[in-house]
């Protein structure tokens, strides 16, 4: 016979001579009352808490917090006897290799995370391809570095835009809130701008290397070079005056005309005073030797501008060896103001200022 329980079917087979309602109703109350048996079994069986020796999920499935200890090859056996002699739930990982850790995240997510980067990549190979003819023939010419924020004073990121990928410098910081104003220029109108400043420098090599060689032939000093030399001078003076005071004031204290302690309060005056005027006395001697080398054929804005006087345009090599930065100002919508410090402007303005004090007027 076939009965319909919870959408299942189940079939009770009875064994007898005569099927009645009384032996029907003994026959189903005896399905009913095992099936019920079975069911308490199963919750009993699912109820019961592991112990001892278990998998780790089964251990962290406790919810008791779990510890980790390492145990040797060697060891583990001990390890087994003594927590099954106190009743210690434990279970046991092997590590697949010395000094590594747990998998962070499953070999499916790392496959597809390296898959979606590669993708990038390819994207990003395929628009540096088809830009490359035009990048070969327009690089970047002002290297990292070189063209700064006015507002912050950070490096400005460059990035191509456009079809024709024609560079542009901004800031940065203003996305991370460390700049108030988004600056931003393209090379396209800075670098006209960093080439006429060039040119201009250019121009005044051969005036100041002109100057340059006049102070080394015809020994010419410069009134610069003559106040270090007539200072270092007095203060040479002054130091031979302190050294014969300072014997004198020995021999006073010997002779008894001293005392000890007005022997070393005066001491300790001369020798502070000594020490000031040999201070200064270094200061004005490497002064000079810095001002003689700037005035010679070893000045190193000059030396600079005679590897690349011949250029004609503004290149990365010629932008690397005349700029040391420039500062970007935003002053309005769409306007902006510059400042461009070159390499070795104290040098520079050295020459300019004998120049002027040599010629007279302004160099041409």
């Amino acid at each position: 016979m076939q009965e319909e329980v919870e959408n299942r079917t189940v079939t009770l087979t009875i064994s007898g001579t005569k099927l009645t309602g009384r032996t029907l109703k003994w026959a189903i109350r005896q399905f009913l009352n095992h099936h019920s048996k079975s069911q308490t079994k199963k919750a009993q069986a699912t109820a019961i808490t592991p112990r001892g020796k278990q998998t780790v999920a089964e251990l962290v499935g406790q919810n008791q917090g779990v510890q980790n200890i390492e145990i040797s090859d060697k060891n583990i056996r001990d390890f087994d006897r003594v927590a099954r002699k106190y009743g210690i739930d434990y279970a046991v990982k092997k590590d697949i290799l010395p000094d590594m850790h747990e998998a962070l995240v499953s070999r499916s997510d790392f496959y597809q995370v390296r898959e979606v980067l590669e993708a990038g990549r390819r994207e990003n190979n395929a628009k540096l391809e088809a830009s490359r003819e035009y990048r070969e023939k327009h690089p970047q010419i002002f290297k990292s570095g070189i063209v700064r924020c006015g507002c912050c004073g950070s490096n400005l990121g460059y990035s191509r835009h456009g079809e024709k990928k024609e560079g542009r410098y901004s800031c940065r910081n203003k996305q991370y809130g460390r700049c108030d104003t988004p600056v931003s220029i393209s090379e396209k109108k800075l670098a006209p701008i960093v080439w006429n400043a060039v040119q201009t420098q250019l121009a005044l090599f051969a005036d100041f290397e002109k100057v340059a060689g006049r102070l080394k032939d015809s020994g010419i000093q410069t009134q610069r070079q003559t106040d270090l030399q007539q200072e270092m001078l007095e203060v040479s003076e002054k130091l031979s005056g302190y050294q014969k005071k300072r014997e004198q004031l020995y021999n006073d204290y010997v002779d008894g005309i001293l005392s000890a302690g007005d022997y070393i309060e005066l001491k300790g005056r001369f020798d502070a005073e000594y020490q000031e005027q040999s201070a200064r006395l270094n200061q004005l001697s490497v002064e000079l030797a810095k001002l003689n080398r700037m005035l010679s054929s070893e000045n190193k804005w000059l030396a600079n501008i005679r590897n690349i006087r011949k250029a004609r345009k503004l290149t990365p090599e010629v932008a690397q060896a005349m700029i040391d930065h420039i500062n970007v100002y935003k002053t309005g919508y769409a306007q902006r103001r510059l400042e461009i410090i070159f390499r070795f402007q104290e040098e520079r303005d050295v020459l300019e200022a004998v120049y002027h004090e040599l010629e007279g007027g302004e160099p041409q």
